[in-house]
């Protein structure tokens, strides 16, 4: 029972080690921070195209 609890721990460490010497969670960050702000970007796009479709109209130039 000690060895299969041994291989376990041996196997968590190992990840563990293998995922930070990865860098992953900072590469994973980075790829959603970057998902998020193009999606904002284009957020951002769609509303200033849905202002300009929506102003008012310019006032009529005045008569003679």
């Amino acid at each position: 029972m000690s060895s299969l609890f041994d291989s376990v721990r041996n196997l968590v460490h190992d990840t563990a080690q293998g995922l930070i010497d990865a860098d992953v969670t900072t590469k994973v960050s980075d790829m959603y921070a970057g998902f998020l702000s193009a999606g904002l970007g284009v957020a951002n796009d769609t509303l200033k195209v849905v202002r300009d479709i929506t102003a008012p109209p310019p006032p009529a130039p005045p008569g003679p």
